[in-house]
């Protein structure tokens, strides 16, 4: 769960919220359960069913990390940035990213990767300046 533009923000591996399809990721608007665009799809490898981890807000983005390749239909490779339209990716990380934090003006990464944005993280990463 994260705090988003007044928006909780709920993370999984559900399809459905309140009855809307919402694929892994959806918002309570204070009434009601909303997608964020077409959502998070497709398992990796060795995990069978593809779903969100971790969330955090940073600066004016919400980003989605966990077990995923796509968000919003593009390739994400298990992080991704929603920025209240659309999905993008951030250079991807070889396996899962488990946790999300903000600290000293940066989003930290961690998890169970070896790369990070195609350098060697060995599960940690931060991005940002």
């Amino acid at each position: 769960l994260a705090v988003w533009n007044d928006r909780l923000i709920a993370g999984g591996e559900f399809t459905h919220a309140g009855g809307v399809a919402a694929n892994r990721i959806a918002q309570w608007d204070g009434t009601s359960w909303q997608p964020l665009g077409s959502g998070i799809t497709v398992s990796l490898e060795g995990f069978p069913t593809p779903g969100v981890a971790c969330l955090a807000a940073f600066e004016t983005s919400l980003f989605a990390g966990g077990y995923f390749q796509k968000a919003g239909g593009g390739w994400a490779n298990c992080i991704a940035r929603w920025d209240g339209t659309s999905w993008s990716a951030l250079g991807g990380t070889d396996l899962p990213v488990l946790g999300l934090a903000v600290h000293d003006g940066a989003l930290i990464l961690a998890g169970g990767f070896d790369w990070a944005g195609g350098v060697t993280a060995h599960r940690v990463a931060r991005w940002g300046p």
